[in-house]
């Protein structure tokens, strides 16, 4: 499997995902150190705060009362926060585990992501609660409920944005890839490695206009995967299966954003729960989504554009050895 160094996507990526779990810790320990501290501490360190300047001209006491005006947090705000910080800690220990996962033999693969990224939103929980507490808004009874985690339904947008990449190993009688289709937004990354036979195509389903797909090799064709922005999958398959890579950075449509590198006859036996029907069709989308359009002449010798539908419509009858 791909990504076992620490210059690798998924280990870039949970550098920059410590890093926020690192800062909401420090905020934490800096809300309940201010909230629980005594009256004399809490001058003390304004009087430090203000420096030799105010010495004799301001009473820090006083100072620090004015401050600290509205800003006492209750007892269950300060076990929440408490509790919060460590989770980010626990979590903060494990987190190549979080994004390291493999389905087991069987499994919904849908089902496995979900469950590990309900993992991370165990890390979004716990920030929200901080962020809440620290800006005065948080209440228990609207809040309490996110140190447990959110679902990947649950995600804001800027959580969405700064989600670790992940790392998903698969049998490939197991893929389903089109059920990842719900994660598809922000800014989530997954690296399937497939083990065993898949079907030809089972990413094909997957290439929306603002999604990069990829079916590859290895590590050195990842390139475009590391670059994208937006939300991205690949698989890296076994010899037999198609390789493309869809990047919507080429261009607005279909055919310009795909390219293919191998297009495999479509199999007669199914694979796993797959049948040969269904990858059938999934390469009739591949081709039909990656063909530029061609041109044919009319009666009066005018070029006309092929219908789209007329070529995928004619890939399946020849398929099917139903072609005239």
């Amino acid at each position: 499997m791909p990504c076992d160094h620490d210059d690798c996507p998924i280990a870039a990526s949970e550098r920059g995902f410590r890093a926020r779990i690192a800062a909401q810790i420090e905020h934490a320990e800096k809300f309940l150190a201010e909230h629980r501290s005594t009256d004399e501490q809490k001058a003390l360190a304004t009087g430090v705060a203000l420096g030799g300047f105010a010495g004799g001209r301001i009473d820090a006491s006083r100072f620090q009362a004015l401050l600290a005006n509205g800003r006492h947090a209750d007892p269950a705000t300060l076990a929440r926060v408490e509790e919060a910080r460590d989770t980010l800690r626990e979590l903060d220990g494990r987190l190549d585990t979080m994004t390291r996962v493999t389905a087991p033999p069987g499994a919904s693969l849908r089902n496995v992501v979900a469950a590990a990224l309900a993992t991370v939103g165990r890390v979004f929980g716990a920030a929200r609660v901080i962020e809440l507490a620290r800006t005065q808004r948080y209440r228990e009874s609207d809040h309490g409920h996110y140190v447990a985690g959110l679902q990947f339904a649950f995600w804001s947008r800027a959580e969405r944005a700064v989600a670790p990449w992940m790392r998903i190993g698969v049998r490939g009688e197991d893929l389903h890839a089109a059920a990842l289709a719900e994660f598809m937004d922000g800014g989530l990354h997954l690296i399937l490695k497939v083990e065993g036979p898949c079907a030809p195509a089972p990413l094909a389903r997957l290439a929306s206009p603002g999604a990069y797909v990829a079916q590859v090799r290895g590590k050195p064709d990842l390139a475009g995967f590391r670059t994208f922005e937006g939300p991205a999958v690949a698989a890296v398959v076994p010899e037999g299966a198609a390789l493309f890579r869809h990047d919507p950075r080429r261009g607005k449509r279909s055919w310009e954003r795909f390219e293919v590198d191998c297009l495999p006859a479509a199999p007669r036996r199914p694979v796993g729960g797959i049948s040969a029907a269904q990858m059938a069709d999934d390469l009739a989308l591949l081709a039909a989504l990656a063909q530029p359009p061609v041109a044919r002449a009319d009666t009066e010798g005018a070029a006309q554009p092929v219908d789209p539908a007329d070529r995928l419509a004619s890939w399946l009858l020849h398929e099917a050895g139903l072609a005239t």
